[in-house]
């Protein structure tokens, strides 16, 4: 597990660091850091384990967007969004959901219909529901 200081903080979500002490002062109080003026930030076990949950989200989240035609960095900011306020529930779901897709021997027939949908507004000719 690797540290980081405040200003480096700031810098890659490009915040002010005042933004990032205040932030760090709260997640240090929930365990989720271990932070003291002027020195590196850690985070602890825990907050290695959230962070690599909503890792986690984001990548399910924004893999589902791009199955659905979004532009890949578009689904990546939608996710980044949404990963924090979705029930767990509604991940596991969209999970399984993603496993079956990349995991489907073949692109499902119904995807292609979307796609073409989703292009045209017309249903394909072959699509049957």
């Amino acid at each position: 597990m690797g540290s980081a200081a405040v200003s480096e903080i700031a810098n890659s979500l490009d915040v002010k660091a005042p933004s990032v002490t205040s932030a760090l002062k709260r997640l240090h109080a929930l365990r989720m850091v271990k932070y003291k003026p002027y020195r590196s930030v850690t985070l602890t076990d825990q907050g290695q384990k959230i962070g690599e949950y909503l890792e986690m989200v984001h990548n399910i989240l924004k893999d589902f967007f791009v199955f659905i035609g979004i532009e890949e960095e578009i689904a990546s900011i939608d996710a980044c969004e949404i990963e924090h306020i979705t029930h767990p529930e509604t991940i596991d779901r969209v999970t399984k959901f993603v496993e079956f897709i990349q995991t489907a021997p073949k692109k499902p027939k119904w995807l292609k219909h979307f796609e073409e949908f989703a292009a045209t507004g017309d249903r394909p000719d072959d699509c049957i529901y």
